[in-house]
């Protein structure tokens, strides 16, 4: 069984690394770089009117 929880301020820092690492993935094709902090520009912003979900796991890949 998959779990789905909410993005929220306890599991934000995680959803903005792995944007990170899909903006870097796919910046060859996006023709994106990234700004002078070392940071890709996103094209998903979170805010009160746009949420976010992800898949819970648990140890060793068992679903919460």
């Amino acid at each position: 069984m998959i779990r789905i929880v909410p993005i929220d301020d306890d599991n934000r820092a995680a959803f903005d690394m792995l944007m990170q690492c899909y903006e870097a993935e796919f910046s060859s094709t996006t023709e994106k770089m990234p700004g002078p902090n070392g940071l890709f520009p996103l094209d998903t912003h979170l805010d009160g009117s746009h949420r976010g979900r992800r898949r819970k796991q648990g140890a060793f890949g068992s679903v919460l």
